[in-house]
């Protein structure tokens, strides 16, 4: 019942870790397992992507593959595959609100995890995720598993036909598009 008032209220949990937030108890436990201990148990059978839940599981493929977004921008029509991704998209960009200041310095964030980012990255300078390969240190989950796939995997899904050169970031393949083509 109560979980049922925050819902219609629009009250959320957040995540300490990360600028996610959650109605549900028991949705936020599931996500710092998933995401924050990397306890994952459901793989996705398109992209190998693991998830924490099957409830996780089904809306990855509803979003990220069927490419379903049904929470329309009133003032843009971007389309999202969350209520909470549009809640923030308006937030952020429409009423360009940044209520979390830094206590550090003069910097403020829209959203709460983004200020508790900051913090983690530029004044703690904390490095959560290290390469077991090498023992690089990353901050975001998602520079290490670019390492991972582009340094230790050799994965490089950009291809240049032309010059027949392969890239594992689209950035770096953009910049060779740019200054060589």
């Amino acid at each position: 019942m109560k979980e049922e008032c925050m819902r219609r209220e629009g009250i959320t949990t957040a995540c300490e870790e990360c600028d996610s937030s959650w109605i549900d108890k028991s949705d936020l436990k599931v996500h710092v397992a998933g995401v924050h201990e990397n306890r994952v148990e459901f793989k996705c059978d398109n992209c190998n992507r693991a998830l924490s839940s099957q409830y996780n599981l089904t809306n990855h493929i509803r979003t990220v593959h069927e490419k379903k977004r049904d929470y329309v921008c009133e003032r843009c029509n971007a389309a999202f595959g969350h209520l909470y991704t549009l809640k923030k998209h308006v937030i952020a960009l429409h009423e360009k609100r940044k209520d979390h200041a830094c206590p550090q310095c003069d910097l403020s964030f829209g959203e709460r995890g983004g200020l508790m980012k900051h913090v983690r990255a530029v004044h703690e300078k904390r490095r959560d995720h290290r390469c077991q390969q090498c023992g690089s240190v990353f901050f975001k989950p998602f520079d290490f598993r670019m390492h991972v796939r582009t340094v230790h995997e050799k994965k490089r899904d950009y291809l240049c036909e032309r010059y027949k050169a392969s890239f594992g970031h689209l950035y770096k393949f953009k910049r060779h598009v740019k200054e060589v083509h």
